[in-house]
């Protein structure tokens, strides 16, 4: 993201969240929806490109 590294893993199963990492930044970020047939639409690439620009 914005050339920061960061670890990320998705889940589901009956719903749809998503952890993203960046330890050079000291942040996180992480998104939860209560809702399943989600595709892959990188929610948090639209939030955290705000937190990033941030730092």
């Amino acid at each position: 993201m914005n050339g920061k590294q960061y670890y990320a893993h998705a889940g589901g199963g009956g719903y749809y969240c998503g952890i993203r990492i960046y330890p050079d930044l000291g942040i996180g970020s992480v998104i939860m929806f209560n809702r399943t047939g989600m595709t892959d639409e990188r929610f948090l690439d639209k939030i955290d490109k705000y937190i990033i620009s941030e730092k």
